[in-house]
């Protein structure tokens, strides 16, 4: 059944209008909060087009203005409209230029422990993401920079990058046959745990943006097998999406792979594990890959028909002397 079953990929980058971040201010004493900005571009496997209302912010500051680190690690969390640290964190009352970086994390249950560079705070972060397999929490990080006048402090954009790759599948039959149903999908020999360093080498500089951390992973523990999905679906000569796709650790795609189970015409299910290496060689964070699983041409059984005749030579000695005489 290998024969026809083809496959293509198409890498995207993931999230291509990404979340911002702003630090807003009122009157009196300036506190530092965070406003998330609708994302209306694609979708991630477990998130909606906006920054998580129940996702929090590990944020950290760097006072350019002072030559030093202005605010260790503190927690972010939505008030009201913004996101607000514990303890709450302030302006300067003078003029001040400060540079941010952040790490998102879930408000429970996080896979994520984050630390902070413990001097200059801003200028990197530590971060180990626990087994991912099953939480599957879109692990994302930003740097920007605000700046406070005399009178009040300017807005700060913090666009989000993904730290990890988007694995996504989709499934055709190209010649429309009504025939083909996929039951399941398992990604195979993948990673969900592993250890990210945040490198913000601008951190001290006169501008900062997101591009400017450096994300680099190191995969921990070992490969894991998990299903995509397991729902019946019918497929068509229009590629269709086969679930929402995993989120998992970047690096090379040596050992990856997919196992599909389906059916022809109702009948017996039909396993397929791939055999050859998957493309690209290497999956990158921030980048959706999907995978379009696609069913050629079905070759019906047909079957040619002959009859083997009845053997007449019961003595086998190949003489026409085998009647067999019965006395009346």
């Amino acid at each position: 059944m290998k024969k026809f079953l083809f496959l293509t990929v198409a890498a995207t980058m993931a999230f291509a209008s990404c979340n911002k971040t702003e630090v807003v201010y009122t009157d009196g004493p300036q506190e530092i909060a965070m406003f998330a900005v609708n994302n209306v571009a694609t979708k991630a496997p477990v998130a909606d087009a906006t920054f998580p209302v129940g996702d929090k912010m590990e944020v950290a500051a760097y006072s350019l203005t002072e030559g030093e680190g202005y605010f260790e690690q503190t927690t972010f969390s939505k008030t009201s409209t913004y996101w607000t640290g514990t303890p709450a964190r302030f302006w300067p009352v003078t003029a001040a230029t400060l540079n941010f970086l952040a790490v998102s994390e879930p408000a429970s249950d996080s896979p994520l422990t984050i630390e902070f560079n413990d001097t200059y705070y801003a200028s990197g972060a530590a971060v180990t993401l626990a087994d991912n397999s099953s939480k599957q929490y879109d692990l994302m990080y930003a740097a920007g920079q605000g700046v406070r006048t005399t009178t009040a402090p300017e807005k700060v954009d913090m666009v989000f990058k993904h730290a990890l790759s988007w694995i996504n599948f989709k499934v055709k039959d190209a010649a429309n046959t009504g025939k083909i149903r996929v039951k399941s999908l398992t990604l195979n020999d993948c990673y969900y745990t592993g250890n990210l360093l945040l490198t913000n080498s601008k951190y001290d500089q006169a501008s900062v943006t997101s591009a400017d951390v450096e994300a680099a992973w190191t995969r921990t523990g070992t490969a894991a097998d998990m299903l995509v999905y397991g729902t019946e679906v019918l497929c068509t000569d229009t590629a269709q999406e086969y679930g929402t796709g995993l989120l998992v650790v970047p690096g090379a795609t040596t050992g990856a792979g997919f196992t599909i189970v389906y059916t022809i015409a109702n009948g017996a299910d039909i396993t397929f594990t791939t055999t050859e290496a998957l493309t690209p060689v290497t999956w990158e964070a921030g980048k959706k890959y999907t995978y379009v699983i696609g069913f050629g041409a079905l070759n019906e059984i047909a079957i040619n028909p002959t009859v083997d005749v009845y053997i007449t030579d019961l003595n086998s000695n190949s003489t026409n002397d085998d009647d067999i005489p019965v006395a009346i």
